[in-house]
């Protein structure tokens, strides 16, 4: 294994400045799941103005690959990865670039991952003839729910341009902005979204002998099934959530029906399994007691983010070397969200991170999906320096394992 990390240039102003102009930008402009027209538009006018080849239209049709050449592909090609959709949230801010896009804004972060990638592209571009190894820079649609990593991951590998390895970040609001943290093995849960529906016999409020009410069954199975982080070990962690749950139009109509909708969070695939199992144990009894049919449906599953030894092992150093050991976080247990990045890291090595976006002077900062998130822009030149030196230093890792 390569011994020594190559540091890089400090990140000039034109860089910096560069990222946040377009941070802001595709800030105001917010899309939901492969519908990043205008997104991708932007990302597209952008390569072209560097000269940067690349082809869009890919992944449903908003997905982008960038792509520049090192002097000794024989080494390998490093990846980089950026997604682009926004979540239907209502934001409140109060930036000056708020989202022109009523009910749509960027409250994930996906603005600033975006910034990173593209300014990580054009100081990498500048650099090109010193590159010993490919990189390919490509922006992924559909990250929120939908599992558009996995579109993705067929459409380069359709275009025989899957990276030898990979790397993602995210932001992180529990760490302060100048810190990054990972782990290898697994760094984020497998989650599953459950839909349980529970069918009754609809009647007139008035007259509940008629009918027999899904709601009393509905109640107990959202607070049986209900599993706040479990206190065992890593590798067993689970969380089950209810998020939703309807039933009924009116106050004096009995309904026919409710719905729960929840996510399943697990750490390894035995643990998955079983709580599965026991949900749908859980949903038999309350059937039974209730005498309420209940169906169980799994609407989507996105598997756990596993990082590989060496792509994280690069990671750490690249940040101890960039930003010091006391700015790189070295996890000992994983977090319980979810990425679809775990669909890449299925097929290919690399490694997950979080960036921390708390600024500085601030005990706390609001969290991921709230509607006053906004990726600091002081989070930019961190995420580009640390992306810029993974391309950089890959090359002698890959040397090691092709």
């Amino acid at each position: 294994m390569p011994t020594e990390i190559e540091t890089i240039a400090p990140l000039t102003e034109e860089i910096i400045d560069y990222a946040r102009r377009l941070r802001h930008e595709l800030h105001q402009i917010p899309e939901l799941a492969f519908a990043e027209h205008l997104t991708s538009k932007l990302i597209c006018r952008e390569l072209a103005a560097m000269g940067v080849p690349f082809k869009a239209g890919l992944a449903g049709g908003t997905g982008i690959a960038a792509f520049i050449s090192g002097r000794r592909t024989v080494r390998g090609v490093v990846g980089i990865r950026a997604e682009m959709d926004a979540l239907p949230v209502e934001e409140a801010t109060g930036a000056a670039y708020m989202s022109r896009h009523p009910g749509r804004m960027h409250a994930c972060g996906h603005d600033g991952h975006m910034a990173i990638a593209l300014g990580s592209c054009l100081w990498l571009w500048q650099r090109r003839d010193t590159l010993e190894s490919g990189v390919i820079v490509y922006f992924q649609p559909a990250e929120e729910g939908y599992n558009g990593g996995e579109v993705m991951y067929r459409a380069l590998e359709e275009l025989g341009v899957l990276p030898n390895m990979v790397f993602g970040l995210h932001g992180w609001p529990e760490l302060p902005v100048g810190t990054i943290a990972t782990r290898a093995g697994v760094l984020l849960a497998a989650v599953d979204s459950i839909e349980i529906t529970i069918h009754g016999r609809g009647t007139h409020g008035s007259q509940p002998q008629r009918g027999r009410s899904p709601i009393p069954c509905a109640g107990y199975l959202a607070t049986k099934l209900h599993i706040s982080r479990s206190k065992a070990g890593a590798d067993r962690a689970v969380v089950l959530s209810i998020g939703c749950l309807e039933a009924g139009t009116a106050a004096n109509i009995i309904p026919s029906s409710a719905v729960l909708r929840g996510t399943l969070r697990t750490l390894s695939e035995t643990v998955r399994k079983e709580k599965l199992r026991w949900i749908e144990r859980t949903c038999r009894e309350a059937a039974r007691r209730f005498g309420c049919p209940v169906n169980i449906q799994i609407n989507s599953s996105t598997p756990a983010v596993i990082n590989d030894g060496e792509s994280s092992e690069l990671l750490l150093r690249a940040g101890d070397a960039h930003l010091g050991q006391s700015h790189v976080k070295r996890l000992t247990t994983p977090y319980l969200w979810s990425e679809d990045f775990a669909y890449m890291l299925q097929k290919t090595q690399g490694c997950f991170f979080v960036l921390g976006t708390c600024p500085k002077g601030h005990r706390s900062y609001p969290m991921l999906h709230s509607p006053h998130y906004d990726f600091p822009d002081a989070a930019l030149p961190v995420g580009i320096r640390i992306m810029s030196a993974l391309a950089v230093n890959a090359a002698d890792y890959l040397q090691t394992t092709r």
